[in-house]
């Protein structure tokens, strides 16, 4: 077998040109590959982590009795389109602010958790109930106000911004599809050429060896183990240079997205 790997190489440096064209095309096919994986995944977790923010954000009234507080809240709670519901008092929105804020930290020492209102924060397993939730909350007496999250654009348009997502998911998904199929076959295509150019290339040193004995197995065996070698290095290379450039790409989305929350 190691006999069969050095004549591959040999006949690698022979035609340097070839080589080239195969790694070039393999590694692009496994460069898109892996970046569209990527990206596949990235944008369905993009979608899962909006779809399970907390959507509706219904601001309590001041100087309003804990019994009334606490009736809405289990009303919530037993409600079967509601997924997750918690309670945000004055002394954590002040914390959330803080947090905000902290690279101006002299924003935070100017107010006091007086002036944040209490609210009750829930998300929706189905976002088209979204409107007829607000519509019902907003109706409550202890009710001042209800909104949505900023990462959601606003009551106007929260259910068109996760059905844009969602677009986009499934768009990277139908293209990158496209995309791997097109390179996939033009790879397949290229390695058949080459390794078919190479046989009728080297026709009569094969068929001397033939004469001389060898297995027609043992003959072909180094063209089959170069056809191996171009996609071990190409795959190799497409992987670590994919996962290198979302890596480094993924913070920027992080960043971007992470002023939403």
């Amino acid at each position: 077998m190691s006999r069969y790997f050095k004549v591959a190489l040999l006949n690698i440096r022979r035609s340097p040109f070839q080589a080239l064209l195969a790694f070039t095309v393999l590694f692009l096919t496994y460069f898109l590959t892996t970046l569209i994986i990527y990206l596949s995944y990235g944008s369905s977790r993009i979608v899962e982590y909006f779809e399970t923010r907390p959507q509706v954000i219904a601001f309590l009234k001041k100087d309003i009795k804990e019994i009334e507080v606490t009736a809405l809240f289990d009303r919530l709670s037993e409600d079967t389109r509601v997924r997750d519901i918690r309670f945000v008092s004055r002394e954590e929105a002040k914390k959330i602010y803080e947090g905000r804020t902290r690279d101006n930290p002299s924003l935070s020492q100017l107010v006091s958790p007086s002036i944040f209102p209490e609210s009750v924060e829930f998300s929706l397993y189905d976002l088209k109930s979204a409107q007829e939730m607000v519509t019902e909350i907003r109706s409550e007496k202890i009710i001042d106000n209800v909104g949505f999250t900023a990462s959601l654009g606003g009551d106007e348009n929260i259910e068109g911004a996760i059905d844009r997502l969602n677009k986009a998911s499934l768009y990277v998904k139908l293209g990158g599809v496209a995309i791997i199929s097109i390179f996939g076959l033009v790879s397949l295509v290229t390695l058949i050429s080459l390794i078919g150019l190479k046989l009728v290339t080297r026709k009569e040193e094969l068929d001397l060896m033939v004469l001389m004995g060898a297995k027609r197995s043992s003959v072909k065996a180094p063209v089959l183990f170069e056809a191996m070698i171009y996609n071990l290095v190409s795959l190799v290379f497409g992987f670590l240079s994919a996962t290198v450039l979302f890596l480094y790409g993924a913070p920027v989305l992080v960043n971007y997205f992470g002023g939403y929350e």
